[in-house]
This record gives structure tokens, sequence and C-alpha cells, in this order.
């Protein structure tokens, strides 16, 4: 988690928040789907530096609590110096920690957009939300299509493009990496292999009126280059090269974008409601 830390971390995400609508509109449409007039506490689980806090904030009644969760304490300390997150409550670690402060079943509403890819042990995860959140109470969750499974749009032109570009960038950087680590160390993906066991495993820790729909959006190869820019995602597809190294490297990226076309993307959006 220290790269999530690193000085430069929120500042680049929140650069793409405002070039990138992508993120926005999906935090929008999560809380369309989930929030309700009676909830009165609700969390933000790997809020960041809220941007997926505020629509939550923005359609809660005024007597709902409203925190925002995340381990990077940089990331939230960008998040409390916006104004439009006045009232909510942050909370600096994970789910774990949350819970510390929660009794049981008491938690109207848990969201996670954009975040639940980092949680390691994705059984666990869910065995507590359904712990804290109470009865007719939703969780609802946002993750990338082909953690999934679903990888067709990967397989566009668009998207061959921008990998070969990535992968370019990566081969020219590689003989600067320290000896010893694997540049192209794939990502340990804790999550089911299929949209149809994710429902599954929602249904089993406790979870119904269990529901899934694919978001479909495009991101420009500038935007998708920024994302790659950020200090902790730097560090997984340019691991053990030096700072120096990742800068540059994620420099030559950015300018190869610039005359790329854009990428078609898909998330999932899942939610369902405690039994």
């Amino acid at each position: 988690m220290s790269s999530w830390n690193h000085p430069d971390t929120a500042r680049i995400y929140a650069r793409l928040i405002r070039t990138c609508p992508f993120y926005s509109e999906l935090a929008e449409v999560l809380a369309e789907q989930l929030v309700r007039p009676e909830d009165r506490f609700i969390l933000d689980l790997g809020a960041g530096i809220g941007a997926s806090t505020y629509p939550l904030l923005r359609r809660a009644s005024e007597s709902a609590e409203v925190w925002a969760v995340d381990p990077s304490e940089s990331m939230l300390d960008y998040g409390r110096q916006d104004e439009a997150l006045g009232a909510v409550r942050w909370l600096r670690g994970s789910l774990s920690d949350f819970a510390r402060h929660r009794p049981p079943a008491s938690v109207d509403l848990l969201s996670c957009s954009a975040s639940v890819w980092l949680e390691p042990d994705f059984e666990a995860f869910l065995e507590l939300a359904s712990r804290l959140i109470a009865q007719n109470g939703r969780i609802g969750l946002t993750l990338p299509a082909e953690y999934v499974g679903e990888v067709e749009h990967l397989l566009s032109a668009p998207s061959c493009a921008f990998s070969k570009a990535l992968n370019d960038v990566r081969s020219a950087a590689s003989a600067q990496i320290v000896a010893g680590y694997d540049a192209q160390v794939a990502h340990e993906n804790p999550l089911p292999p299929s949209i149809d066991e994710l429902e599954s495993q929602l249904l089993y820790k406790g979870f119904h009126r269990v529901s899934t729909t694919l978001f479909e959006a495009v991101w420009t190869a500038a935007d998708r280059a920024l994302w790659y820019s950020l200090p902790p995602i730097l560090d997984h597809w340019l691991k053990g090269a030096s700072e120096q190294v990742q800068t540059m490297a994620a420099r030559d990226l950015r300018a190869r974008a610039e005359n790329l076309p854009p990428i078609p993307i898909r998330w999932v959006l899942v939610h369902g409601e405690k039994c």
C-alpha cells in the first residue's frame, strides 16, 4: 500500500478524474442503484480522494452518516480538502479496521467502487461485509470486466495498439530494471473467474436479489496512459525499476498515447441485498 501513499498518487488520480469522466460516471450509476432515503449509515470503501463518495453523499438523507474509508492517508488527505465532502467522515484503513468501530448488522449500504480488485482475499471480504450489513441493507461493487472473465473488449484493435505501446515501453525499460525482478509479473486476481461465480459467491455469503450489469465506455489513450502513470500502477508493470526509470517510462507511454485511438472498456456493476 506504500505506493498509494506516494505524494504524487493523489495528485495524478485527481487529474485523471478531471480529464476522464469514467470513474465519476461509474460511481454515479452505482449510487443511483443503491442509495435509499431511509439509509442511516453508508460506507464508501476504497474511497480514495472521494470521487466515489460524492454521489453517495448527494443522494443520502441529511441525517445519514457517510463514511469514506481508504488505506492511503495521502488520498484521504486530498479528499478532506474538498469542501463538497465536508459532511463526510474519514477513516484510514481497511474493512477490517472499520469493523472495529461498528457493531454487526449496522451498515445500510456498503459501496466499493473501482477498488475491490485490491482486496487480497475476496471471500473473506464478502464474509466480513455480510456481517456488517444490516438486514435489507445493500452491497455494491464495480470492477473491470476482464477480472471476471469478460475479455472481448481487450481484443479490439485500439486495445491491442495500446498494449503494444505498453509492452514496447516496458521492454525499453527492462534493461534498467534490477536483476532478479520480473517486469511482467502477472496480477494475482483474487476475484471469481466469471460473472456467474461472482453472483454465486454473493448468494452464498447471505445476499439475495443479486444482479449484475455491464458498464461500457471509451477512454482516450492519453487517459489510459495517465492511469498507468500512477505510482502503484507503475510499481506493478515496472516492478523493480527505480523511480527515475518509472518516471521516464511513464513519460514515454504518455507520448506514444497521443497518436493512439480511443480504447473501449467494460466494467461490471454488481449489487445485492442482505437477507
